[in-house]
């Protein structure tokens, strides 16, 4: 995966993540803070691979 594209999803996670967690229709279920944990999670995944990919290419 491209380094460009791995930041894309990464934002577009992070910002889900934020979304899901502040807004106030969800703020404060334990549902809604899982998820977020988990879009922030899979975000800092993603842009590792891409970045350990990227630096073991010739």
């Amino acid at each position: 995966m491209q380094v460009l594209v791995a930041t894309v999803i990464s934002i577009c996670l992070v910002a889900f993540g934020v979304v899901i967690t502040t807004s106030p229709a969800t703020a404060g279920l334990w549902t809604s803070n899982a998820l977020g944990t988990v879009a922030l999670f899979a975000a800092i995944l993603i842009t590792g691979t891409a970045i350990r990919h990227h630096r073991k290419r010739p």
